[in-house]
């Protein structure tokens, strides 16, 4: 069986856990081959609004960000995802509990998905343990990354949120809006 291209990022990402160390080649390349390799354009669509999220996605490459869209038609920003932080790309929310998601997620530059079905996830956490255990790991720390950052920057002034953003990410200081790094750093706009 011939492996595609992001294998071995996959199971990089897998064995930086220690239930990942725990699978056997065979299980991993059964793991592997449920993923499909997404390209997405810039603003393209993953996930939609009031639908539930019965996809997952593991950042291979690029940005997505995550946006309500009010009733009066406002669009509030509810999530950004990059490396290395949020890199397990869904809602939540929506995705654990059943429930239709809040917000549209979609890419912000020409961006990469390794996608895998809810169905696929809990047919493989199933018949594999440690993975289905590995992954809700991996969902709970990206889940939890934009909360943690939140904390980092809570107690800074404007300007130290907008320093720490241009030295923690220097990646993202070309590639966000001034909204999205507001929301990022919980500054002001008008700082950036």
């Amino acid at each position: 069986m011939l492996l595609p291209p992001h294998a071995h990022f996959l199971s990089d990402q897998f064995i930086s856990f220690p239930e990942g160390k725990n699978i056997s080649c065979a299980e991993m390349k059964l793991i592997i081959s449920k993923f499909n390799c997404q390209h997405f354009i810039n603003n393209e669509e993953f996930s939609k609004q009031n639908t539930k999220s019965q996809t997952i996605g593991i950042l291979y490459s690029g940005i997505f960000k995550g946006v309500s869209t009010c009733a009066n038609g406002d669009k509030k920003i509810r999530a950004l995802f990059f490396e290395p932080y949020n890199n397990v790309v869904v809602d939540c929310y929506s995705f654990e509990n059943d429930v239709v998601s809040n917000q549209s997620i979609f890419s912000r530059k020409k961006s990469t998905l390794l996608v895998l079905s809810k169905y696929d996830l809990n047919e493989l956490s199933r018949m594999i343990p440690n993975f289905g255990i590995l992954m809700r790991k991996m969902l709970t720390r990206s889940c939890e990354a934009h909360a943690h950052l939140r904390i980092e920057y809570e107690l800074l002034t404007p300007i130290e949120k907008k320093q720490k953003l241009n030295t923690s990410f220097p990646h993202l200081i070309t590639e966000l809006t001034r909204e999205e790094k507001a929301f990022l750093t919980g500054a002001g706009k008008n700082i950036f």
